[in-house]
């Protein structure tokens, strides 16, 4: 009897835990993200001239698929040779001439990281003023104006003529550029 009363609940245990493991759902990892991918602002507003004569002036974002970034990937790695050593006993002001060999402890030297960028070698080039690290940003600029100069002012002025306008320039970036970009965003837009 005395057998039971400690075998019962030591099987209601297992069977809780093997229920757990087993049968139940897994829980919720959480909502998903509502952007899925990197928000990338074009630094440099646009002004352009629009096809009935009047003019507007926008800002315009990109939001990039999942995995690319807009500014090249840098590594942090020690240098070549990173052997240096340094003493680690007290160093007379005679310096190294008075302590005698069998007395130097060394250890290695701490190493500066530096940094070294996708491609190797040096950063890349500083873009114009106005330019972020898009580095296909002056081919963006140019598909951007090229659809706004095509555009009447009443259709930016409208809900419909903007997602229109969207999805033509998300179709162009991807025929005409290497930028891996799956929605455009039109932040601000003044027309006059």
């Amino acid at each position: 009897m005395k057998n039971i009363k400690i075998i019962i609940p030591i099987l209601l245990v297992a069977l809780g835990g093997a229920y757990k493991f087993v049968l139940a759902k897994p829980a919720d990892a959480g909502p998903p993200p509502k952007v899925e991918g990197e928000v990338y602002v074009l630094p440099k507003e646009f002004l352009v001239n629009l096809e009935d004569g009047k003019f507007a002036k926008l800002s315009v974002a990109l939001v990039f698929d999942h995995g690319f970034h807009s500014a090249p990937v840098a590594a942090v790695t020690p240098p070549a040779g990173a052997t240096t050593r340094v003493a680690l006993a007290s160093v007379p002001r005679s310096g190294w001439s008075d302590i005698p060999p069998a007395s130097r402890r060394t250890a290695p030297a701490p190493v500066a990281p530096r940094t070294v960028f996708a491609g190797g070698g040096a950063p890349p080039p500083k873009p114009p003023e106005g330019y972020g690290v898009l580095k296909q940003e002056a081919l963006i600029r140019a598909i951007v104006t090229d659809e706004l100069t095509q555009t009447a002012s009443r259709e930016l002025m409208s809900a419909k003529g903007r997602k229109k306008l969207r999805k033509h320039l998300l179709e162009r970036f991807h025929k005409e550029t290497d930028v891996k970009v799956h929605d455009v965003l039109i932040t601000d837009i003044a027309v006059q």
